[in-house]
């Protein structure tokens, strides 16, 4: 899949006065356990997820109805706690990792036909939260347990970069790789307010050569249900008409994809 050029553009240009219209909400008719990551290909929505308690892993398929259609386990039993993932217009990649900070995880490649098995590709020694595909045959860039570390893999696994992040602004939960060298970065932080502790929801753009963080932004939206900033877990970005469409999934269990637009930039 190649990326819109058009969103990275956009993206590059992201500041607090952005404006972000709620365009949709699509509710989940079923329990989706614990969100991480999502892409939609076609009518249909790649969610990982982990489900607590049985310590397991999966790739949710849903249906634009919101109906489970189906389910592929992914990581392992020590490892069952997938995370941001990403689409290349092939595969999917998914990181499965042990559910605490500086552990192990497992890389798999999973082909969305509905009846692969995923493919172990490789292992790496440290909690991988997120990991996305440079493009068809590129490497893979990703971070670990609340995107302190920030990591670079060859296409055989081989780790070529590592960079401590410099920013506290937020834990980047998931991403997508937008071109031009950019990933779009979702995550969340619990910061002090004046009427006690609440939930910063921000995006950021990770620059894939130097593994920098060149824009973050506060996202200003909210799940109605919940009060969880609208960036906790999952996103996906595509470009529907002249905007940005941004879908979000806040909530754990039967929660709801929010989609929110915003112009596209010339």
């Amino acid at each position: 899949m190649i990326p819109d050029e058009r969103l990275g553009a956009t993206a590059a240009r992201f500041s607090r006065s952005t404006s972000w219209e709620p365009v949709g909400e699509l509710a989940l008719r079923f329990d989706a356990g614990h969100p991480q990551g999502m892409v939609r290909i076609g009518a249909m929505w790649w969610i990982s997820t982990v489900e607590l308690t049985t310590r397991s892993g999966s790739v949710l398929t849903v249906d634009g109805s919101g109906d489970l259609v189906g389910r592929t386990p992914v990581g392992d039993a020590t490892r069952f706690h997938p995370g941001g993932m990403d689409f290349d217009g092939e595969a999917l990649w998914v990181a499965s990792s042990e559910y605490r900070p500086r552990s192990t995880a497992v890389v798999e490649r999973l082909v969305p036909d509905g009846t692969s098995a995923p493919e172990l590709l490789f292992r790496h020694d440290d909690h991988v939260g997120a990991i996305v595909r440079l493009g068809r045959g590129g490497d893979y860039v990703g971070w670990t347990w609340g995107s302190r570390r920030l990591l670079r893999w060859q296409v055989d696994g081989r780790l070529i970069s590592e960079v401590r992040q410099p920013s506290h602004f937020v834990d980047y939960q998931d991403a997508q790789w937008l071109g031009n060298d950019l990933l779009l970065c979702g995550g969340v932080a619990t910061v002090q307010l004046a009427g006690g502790r609440g939930s910063l929801g921000g995006l950021g753009l990770l620059r894939a050569s130097d593994l920098a963080m060149v824009r973050e932004i506060p996202f200003p939206h909210y799940a109605p249900a919940t009060g969880r900033a609208a960036t906790q877990n999952p996103l996906f970005a595509e470009v529907v008409g002249d905007t940005m469409v941004v879908h979000l999934l806040p909530d754990d269990g039967a929660g709801s994809i929010l989609s929110f637009a915003t112009p596209l930039s010339a």
